[in-house]
């Protein structure tokens, strides 16, 4: 994301490879034939899984659309988005390397393929019964999936989830009456692009391109479109309502130089920034040393900073809580998916505590059964990898870890479609 305005506290900005809010005691294996028992057994044995990464061939893609990558990805004619989405699904559809998912109240590991994700979604989020194979379509709740911004497998990972709970919630996502089952809301949009993310579900000729010039994407994110293009591919192919969780740069801008007495009730209420966990996190995640702690000037800029952080959470836990309020009546329930930061999601105090606070009003009105709200980490490492202990609880209730040989942790990654883009300055 760009905010000229911030400087000497640009680091609001970066996003760290790695994060302390926990570590991993995955003992990876290499022989795929051991991968799956090893995995089984887990209940019962310390953790052991092994990580395949899925092969994606970019190249294949587009030779099958026979165009130029960028301009397959971001076309605006009339069906072009419908036909990548169906091209581009065959070419990410894992095969036997789906990565690993830790289950951190379980404290076991699953193999991320569609059975697991079904399993969890069925039992799990949904509240069948194990013996169950019936949907409660009558149900209500929120799933949190973070993401590094130029990670690619982080946004295939939210990708599948998408896809795995829209199926789960019977493709009711096309049918009239009932298209907004589901809906999806993005850190990468302001809540303001609400019209030109409408357009682009609704009107086919409103392709890709359209949107992002019209959220002027380059000065207002920065990060490779492409790394979203294949989401929000599928969201227009299926017809699911995305939504913009961010306030605008001003807003931000003003929160920066006069603190939260810039934020008037009107536009948002309570911005929470007395939570002592929470503001520890992130003291962690930016690497506040003991010299900078000790340092008074210092901690008035970062003190700041957090501010400007609970505020963009808070915000866009509200933009959460409007879209839950939106559906609150449907007959037949309504799930959101919310697609942001990892540092907005590790340790529930971002935006699940604050977008869960905001709804429970919502999410308990009407005959749906509220069934809470889920958070799913991605986490890109080398396998194997021995650490001393398993994520806990605390940090998310899944961790998924994938492996991306392509990531460089010095560098702003480009999409596997293309070059490194011009990032606004």
């Amino acid at each position: 994301m760009n905010f000229s305005a911030m400087g000497i506290i640009g680091f609001l900005l970066a996003f760290t490879s790695s994060v302390n809010g926990f570590s991993s005691s995955l003992q990876c294996i290499t022989s795929d034939m051991r991968r799956c028992v090893a995995l089984n057994s887990l209940a019962e044995n310390s953790v052991t899984g092994r990580r395949n990464a899925v092969q994606f061939a970019a190249s294949s893609v587009f030779g099958l659309l026979q165009m130029h990558p960028v301009e397959a990805m971001v076309a605006g004619a009339t069906g072009a988005s419908a036909v990548f989405a169906d091209n581009f699904q065959q070419k990410i559809s894992p095969v036997n390397k789906p990565g690993v998912i830790w289950h951190s109240a379980q404290k076991r590991a699953l193999p991320a393929v569609p059975a697991t994700l079904q399993k969890l979604i069925h039992h799990e989020w949904f509240g069948n019964s194990a013996a169950s194979s019936s949907i409660d379509y009558s149900t209500t709740g929120i799933v949190c999936i973070s993401e590094r911004h130029d990670d690619f497998e982080h946004h295939l990972v939210q990708l599948k989830c998408i896809q795995s709970l829209r199926s789960a919630l019977g493709k009711k996502g096309s049918t009239t009456g009932t298209k907004h089952l589901l809906t999806v809301g993005m850190e990468c949009f302001h809540r303001r692009h609400q019209e030109f993310l409408d357009k682009y579900i609704e009107v086919q000729s409103y392709g890709l391109r359209d949107l992002k010039r019209d959220t002027n994407w380059d000065k207002v994110w920065g990060y490779d479109f492409l790394h979203y293009a294949p989401l929000l591919t599928y969201a227009k192919s299926k017809n699911v309502r995305i939504y913009g969780l961010h306030p605008s740069d001003e807003m931000v801008h003003s929160v920066l130089s006069r603190g939260l007495d810039a934020v008037p009730t009107s536009l948002i209420k309570g911005v929470e920034s007395h939570q002592p966990t929470h503001y520890a996190q992130y003291k962690r995640i930016m690497g506040l040393t003991a010299d900078a702690q000790s340092n008074p000037h210092y901690m008035g800029i970062f003190n700041r900073a957090y501010l400007v952080q609970c505020f963009r959470e808070e915000y866009m836990a509200e933009s959460v809580s409007l879209q839950v309020k939106r559906y609150k009546s449907h007959k037949q329930g309504h799930w959101t998916a919310v697609l942001a930061g990892e540092n907005h999601i590790l340790g529930r105090g971002g935006i699940p505590s604050r977008a869960l606070r905001k709804s429970a009003k919502f999410l308990t009105q009407g005959d749906s059964v509220n069934r809470g709200l889920y958070t799913i980490i991605p986490r890109t490492i080398a396998f194997p990898v021995i650490a001393n202990d398993a994520p806990g609880s605390s940090s998310a209730d899944y961790v998924w870890f994938v492996e991306n040989d392509n990531l460089q942790n010095d560098k702003v990654n480009a999409s596997p479609f293309g070059d490194t883009p011009k990032l606004a300055t």
